[in-house]
């Protein structure tokens, strides 16, 4: 059994020091990236394991990926259409495999990557998108809701055990941001409404 300390997912986000304004930047920006349960992914390591010895933490069971899905036929991750900066399948290889247990996949249509054979093999259970999804930054008030849900979404991940009770409860994340949005009805509160819907019509879990 694993601790709760250790049950604590780990975030990693791929890492391009080029691009300027990206989503999954600004994403990683605001989400409390001086965590220590935050990781960009460099270029200088290897696997997920090269990450995660330095910091010994070896039995880590839950992960969030923040990233694009790769543009192409090869389903991999990535930031950018740079393929040094893509996190492959392979990347997850290692002994401690087995003690993945959980994956969000904060990624447009990430349905189509999880699903495939070599990846369901290291997450089979995993939730994530099977379309597009987008997140704003623009103003203050933006920035503070986003922030706040993605705090939400990795208290999620922290509590749920499968794929169907994490898919279960951001269900009544999402809701519960919208029914707030919808009370307060400030500027810009209809845009933030649809966006937040959009990620929950989309949400799937294998």
């Amino acid at each position: 059994m694993f601790s709760r300390k250790r049950n604590n997912p780990l975030i990693f986000i791929p890492y391009d020091s080029v691009l300027g304004n990206c989503a999954v930047k600004n994403l990683y920006n605001i989400s409390g990236a001086e965590k220590v349960n935050h990781i960009l992914v460099e270029e200088s390591k290897n696997s997920v394991w090269d990450h995660l010895t330095p910091l010994r933490k070896f039995n880590i069971s839950k992960f969030i990926l923040i990233a694009h899905p790769h543009n192409s036929s090869k389903p991999d991750l990535h930031l950018n259409p740079i393929e040094a900066n893509s996190i492959p399948i392979d990347w997850w290889y290692g002994s401690n495999t087995s003690n993945i247990e959980l994956l969000y996949a904060h990624v447009c249509s990430g349905s189509d990557i999880l699903n495939s054979e070599m990846w369901s093999q290291v997450f089979p259970n995993w939730v994530s998108y099977n379309k597009d999804i987008h997140m704003s930054y623009g103003t203050r008030r933006t920035k503070k809701i986003t922030k706040s849900l993605v705090s939400d979404i990795k208290k999620s991940v922290q509590e749920c055990n499968t794929a169907h009770e994490l898919e279960s409860l951001l269900i009544k994340v999402f809701d519960n941001y919208i029914y707030r949005l919808q009370s307060q009805r400030k500027r810009g509160d209809r845009f933030r409404i649809m966006l937040i819907q959009q990620l929950k019509n989309n949400l799937i879990s294998s």
